[in-house]
């Protein structure tokens, strides 16, 4: 039996295979990969900014006087 070539096929005359995965197994791991780095720039973003605050909260209580010591 000679199965009929699809358009843009590049095989030269060999029968395509066609195998159906479920859901789970077409892209779970790239979700899982995409959630990690999310949270990842999300931690290091937040991580900047809290250091870049107390330093900068750090250098006018220096230029002003202000603190304990």
């Amino acid at each position: 039996m000679r199965f009929p070539k699809c358009k843009g096929s590049r095989s030269t005359g060999g029968v395509d295979l066609f195998i159906r995965l479920a859901h789970t197994e077409l892209g779970e791991g790239k979700r899982i990969k995409l959630m990690l780095s999310l949270i990842a720039i999300c931690f290091i973003s937040i991580s900047v900014a809290i250091v870049f605050s107390l330093h900068r909260l750090q250098s006018n209580q220096k230029v002003h006087g202000i603190g304990m010591y």
